[in-house]
C-alpha cells in the first residue's frame, strides 16, 4: 500500500546500522523486521479495513479530474453503517460481563478445600492485578482482528497513599520511624534502605526533636500499600508483537518479540534484578555499561524511525484520518527508550529473554524464572482458528465486504432519491432562466419569459418502485449478514418474499439456536485461552517462593484471600463464613493441580444461554425431584435474575425431621411350673419357641389337665367335708357319711328303709 501523502511517513528503512551492530542485536532486529514485513503484506490491509469499520469510518470516494489528479467526490453519499461496530461491541460485552471462574482439581487426594481456595484466589488475582481491564481489551482485539495476545509476568501492585502519623504518643516514639521520615522528605528507596541498614529504624532524640519542630507531632506520611503480589496479565497490541512468519500457533513459533517503550525508572529497576546461572553464581540481568551507553543517547521518538512500519500509526492515519502524535521530546521529563524484548528457546529447551535498547544496545539477557512446560509467557486468543496460520478470523473481519456493499447500497439509494426529487431538465440555449424563485404563502413562483424554454429531459419516473427495489436489495444484504452472524436477526426487517423473517416464533427460535451455537464456538475458544492462562499463573504461583514466616506452620507467609472473593465460592462460605479471610498455604499447593474454566462463567447473569439452561434444570428437577436437587436448580435459576440475591430468594433447605423415638422395650419374666400350665398355653409356648405340637402331644397335655382336674375336685370335696363337721379341730371329724346318713353301700341300710 502506498503511504505517499500521509503526514509523518517515510519510505526509508528503520534506523538500524546492521554493519556496526553486534550480531545478536542484528539477528533480533532481523527477526522483528521479517515478522513485520510478513504481517504488513498479508494482514495489515484487512486489519485496517476492519478497524475502520469498527470506528464507523469509510474511505473517501476518489475520482480523477480533468487534470488527472485524484480528488474526493463530494457529490455522492458516503456513509458507514454500524453493523460491524455493533457486532464487536456486543460480543465483547457478552464475553466479559463477569470475571471468569477458574476451577481447580487436586489430582491426588481430592482436596476440595484447597481447590476452592485457588478459585477464590483467581478471582482476587483477576481483580486486584488490573487484569479485568486488560482482559476486556484482549477480547475486543480478538473480536476485531481475529487474534489477540496477552503477557503473563510476576509483579507487585502497589499504590501510594497518604496517612496521618504521629511522632510520639505518651512521651514515647510511636508511628513514624526512619523509613517514614525519609519518605516524607522525598528520599529515594535505595537511600532509605541504606540508612535503615546503617542506623536502624528507630529515630534518636535529636532526630525526633528536629522532625517535630519541622513537621509537628502529627503529619501526613506517604505510604506504599501492596494490593496484590502474584501473576499479572497484560494485553499486547497486535502491532507490537512479532512471531515467526507462517507459524501455526504462538507456542510453535521460533521466537516471540515485543516492542514497547520504557523510562529511566525501568532501567533502574532492571539493574537490581539478578538470576542464578547453571553453576549457581548470581549474575545481573542488565549490563551497567550498556545502560550507561543507552542513557547517553537522546530520547527515542519511534514515530520518526518506524514509519511506515508501525501498525498503530497506520491505523491512525489511514483508518481514522488522524495526524500522528508528534511533539518535541524535550517536553518530557526524563528520557524514553525503545525496547525490543525477544523470547527464544535454546537447544536444551530453556527459554531466554533478551533486551535491546533503541535498536542498537544489547542490554542483557536472563532465563525464564519459571518453568512453563514448553510454552511462552505469552498466550494467544483466537476466536476462529485458521488452518494455515496462527492469525485467525473474526466476524467483522469476515463480513467487511458485505458491510462495504451495504454502505454502497445505502449511499446509492440516498443518491437515487435525491436525483429523483431533483429531475434532469433541458434548457434552450440562450434562454432566460432566473436564478431564484419567489416564495409566497400558498405557492412558489418562478418568472420566465418563455415557459417552453425549460422542459424535463425524460419522462417522469415512478418514485415508489425505485425506492422499493433499493430497499429490497438492502434487506437481502442484511439477511446475508444475519446468516453469518445471527445476533443481527433482532434487527431484521423482512422482505417482500419473506416479510415475517425474524418476527415469527419459529424463525426466532431457529435464529436463537443458531446464535447460541456460534456463541458456544467462541466460548470454547475463550475457555481454551483461560485454561492455558490459568495453568501458567498456577505454575508461577507454585514456583515463586514467598516471604518466610516463623509463626506459620509451613514456614512461609500465607496468601490471604479477602472475604469479597471467598464469598464467590459457596463451599468456602459454608465452611468459613462470609466475613472471614481465607489463607492459602504455599506448601499446600506443591502438588499436581488441574485447571479447568467453568463453562459460561464469564457471561452475564441474565444471558440467554444461562437463562435457558436454568429453565431446563428447573423443569428437570420438577419431574425428577429424587434425582435432581430442587434447591440447587432453584438457586441457579435465581442467580440468572439480575439484582436478585440467590441466598435470600432461595433459603437453604430445612434439615430433615428426625424420626419418632422407638417405643421402649419391656421384658417380663413369668416363672411357672410346667405341670401347672394349661394344655392350650403349653401348646402356645411350644409353638412360640419354634417347636411343633403333634396330636399325641396335645392329647397328653389334655390328659394331664383332666387328671389335674380330678385331683382338684377331690381336694375340694375334702375341704367341703371339713367345713360341715361338728367336731373340734383335734377330734376326728364327723360327717354325714360317718353317721351312715346317705350311705349307699349295700351292707348298711338306714332304719327307715329296712
Amino acid at each position: 500500500m502506498s503511504t505517499s501523502g500521509i503526514p509523518g511517513t517515510t519510505n526509508q528503512a528503520p534506523n538500524v546500522q546492521t554493519d556496526s551492530t553486534p550480531e545478536k542485536v542484528a539477528n533480533i532486529i532481523d527477526r522483528r523486521n521479517e515478522s513485520r514485513r510478513y504481517m504488513q503484506i498479508n494482514y495489515w490491509d484487512q486489519w485496517e479495513d476492519t478497524y475502520r469499520a469498527i470506528k464507523c469510518r469509510t474511505k473517501p470516494i476518489m475520482i480523477t479530474d480533468k487534470n488527472g489528479i485524484e480528488t474526493e467526490d463530494t457529490t455522492r453519499t458516503n456513509v458507514a453503517m454500524p453493523e460491524l461496530s455493533l457486532i464487536a461491541r456486543r460480543k465483547t460485552a457478552r464475553l466479559t460481563a463477569n470475571p471468569p471462574q477458574i476451577n481447580y482439581t487436586v489430582a491426588e487426594g481430592g482436596n476440595i478445600d484447597l481447590a476452592e481456595k485457588l478459585t477464590a484466589w483467581s478471582y482476587m488475582q483477576f481483580d486486584r492485578s488490573g487484569e479485568s481491564m486488560e482482559h476486556r481489551k484482549l477480547v475486543q482485539s480478538s473480536q476485531i482482528f481475529g487474534w489477540a495476545v496477552s503477557k503473563h509476568f510476576w509483579d507487585t501492585v502497589e499504590v501510594d497513599r497518604k496517612f496521618f502519623r504521629a511522632f510520639t504518643k505518651g512521651g514515647q516514639n510511636y508511628a513514624i520511624n526512619r523509613s517514614s521520615l525519609m519518605k516524607l522528605q522525598g528520599a529515594p528507596d535505595d537511600e532509605i534502605s541504606g540508612a535503615v541498614k546503617e542506623s536502624g529504624e528507630e529515630l534518636n532524640d535529636n532526630e525526633l526533636s528536629q522532625a517535630i519542630a519541622k513537621y509537628g507531632n502529627t503529619t501526613q506520611v506517604p505510604t506504599k500499600v501492596s494490593r496484590f503480589e502474584g501473576p499479572v496479565a497484560k494485553n499486547i497490541f497486535i502491532g507490537d508483537f512479532f512471531m515467526e512468519p507462517g507459524a501455526a500457533s504462538l507456542n510453535l513459533s521460533g521466537w516471540a518479540i515485543e516492542n514497547y517503550w520504557e523510562s529511566d525508572v525501568w532501567l533502574k529497576k532492571m539493574l537490581q534484578k539478578t538470576y542464578l546461572d547453571k553453576d549457581g553464581e548470581e549474575r545481573g540481568v542488565i549490563d551497567p555499561k550498556a545502560v550507561q551507553e543507552l542513557e547517553d543517547m537522546p530520547s527515542w521518538q519511534p514515530i520518526y524511525q518506524q514509519q511506515p512500519f508501525d501498525l498503530r500509526s497506520r491505523l491512525r492515519t489511514n483508518a481514522l484520518g488522524q495526524t500522528l502524535p508528534l511533539w518535541p521530546t524535550k517536553l518530557l521529563k526524563g528520557k524514553r527508550y525503545d525496547i525490543l524484548e525477544c523470547h527464544t528457546k535454546d537447544k536444551d529447551g530453556q527459554f531466554w529473554i533478551e533486551w535491546i535498547g533503541n535498536e542498537k544496545v544489547m542490554l542483557g539477557r536472563m532465563p525464564y524464572p519459571w518453568d512453563l512446560y514448553g510454552k511462552y509467557c505469552y498466550t494467544e486468543l483466537v476466536p476462529m482458528f485458521d488452518l494455515l496460520s496462527a492469525y485467525g478470523d473474526s466476524t467483522p473481519l469476515l463480513l467487511r465486504h458485505l458491510w462495504l456493499l451495504h454502505n454502497t447500497i445505502v449511499g446509492s439509494r440516498r443518491d437515487l432519491v435525491a436525483n429523483l426529487l431533483r429531475p434532469l431538465m433541458k434548457l434552450r440555449a440562450g434562454a432566460d432562466l432566473p436564478d431564484e424563485q419567489v416564495d409566497r404563502v400558498l405557492f412558489r413562483v418562478i418568472s420566465m419569459r418563455n415557459p417552453d424554454d425549460l422542459q424535463p429531459a425524460m419522462d417522469s419516473i415512478s418514485l415508489g418502485p425505485a425506492i422499493s427495489a433499493a430497499s429490497e436489495e438492502e434487506a437481502q444484504n442484511i439477511r446475508m449478514m444475519a446468516l453469518a452472524e445471527p445476533n443481527l436477526t433482532n434487527v431484521e426487517t423482512g422482505t417482500d418474499t419473506n416479510p415475517q423473517a425474524g418476527k415469527t416464533a419459529t424463525t426466532a427460535v431457529l435464529a436463537a439456536k443458531s446464535a447460541d451455537a456460534l456463541t458456544q464456538f467462541e466460548l470454547d475458544s475463550l475457555n481454551w485461552y483461560l485454561k492455558e492462562s490459568g495453568e501458567k499463573k498456577l505454575a508461577m504461583l507454585q514456583q515463586t517462593e514467598p516471604e518466610q514466616d516463623e509463626n506459620s506452620q509451613s514456614g512461609y507467609k500465607p496468601y490471604q484471600i479477602a472475604p469479597q472473593y471467598s464469598q464467590k465460592v459457596e463451599g468456602l462460605t459454608q465452611r468459613y463464613g462470609k466475613a472471614s479471610v481465607c489463607n492459602l498455604d504455599f506448601m499446600e499447593i506443591q502438588q499436581e493441580i488441574l485447571v479447568e474454566p467453568a463453562a459460561m462463567s464469564m457471561l452475564s447473569v441474565d444471558d440467554d444461554i444461562r437463562r435457558t439452561g436454568a429453565l431446563q434444570l428447573v423443569e428437570m428437577a420438577g419431574q425428577m425431584p429424587q434425582v435432581v436437587d430442587p434447591y440447587y436448580a432453584a438457586r441457579f435459576f435465581a442467580s440468572t435474575i439480575r439484582g436478585i440475591d440467590p441466598d435470600k430468594a432461595v433459603p437453604p433447605p430445612k434439615p430433615p425431621t428426625p424420626p419418632p423415638p422407638q417405643p421402649p422395650k419391656v421384658s417380663v419374666t413369668v416363672a411357672a411350673k410346667w405341670p401347672e400350665i394349661p394344655a392350650d398355653m403349653k401348646a402356645s409356648i411350644v409353638t412360640g419357641a419354634g417347636g411343633q405340637v403333634t396330636p399325641d402331644m396335645m392329647t397328653e397335655f389334655q390328659h394331664e389337665d383332666t387328671l389335674k382336674g380330678v385331683a382338684n375336685l377331690s381336694a375340694a370335696a375334702n375341704h367341703a367335708d371339713n367345713l360341715m363337721s361338728t367336731k373340734s379341730v383335734d377330734d376326728v371329724p364327723e360327717t354325714p357319711m360317718s353317721k351312715g346318713v346317705g350311705d349307699a353301700s349295700p351292707t348298711k341300710r338306714s332304719p327307715a328303709t329296712s
